[in-house]
């Protein structure tokens, strides 16, 4: 069944983050050494999962969030 009256799909469009809202990536010895523990045992954080602006922070005082069971 074919609906004529449909509107066309569109295209949504994202606006940038204005920079004062911005973070920089996690970066310095303890990010890089909890990203590669995360790597070689294969686990998924709700905070690389969630986008979190907190997480260099986090990172870099070792500190990771999971979920399990959700």
């Amino acid at each position: 069944m074919v609906c004529r009256n449909a509107a066309p799909a569109t295209r949504l469009v994202h606006a940038r983050k204005p920079s004062w809202l911005r973070t920089r990536l996690p970066s310095g010895d303890a990010c890089s050494a909890l990203r590669r523990s995360l790597a070689r045992h294969r686990l998924h954080t709700v905070c690389v999962n969630a986008n979190c602006p907190n997480r260099g922070e986090c990172w870099a005082r070792g500190t990771a969030t999971f979920l399990i069971l959700g």
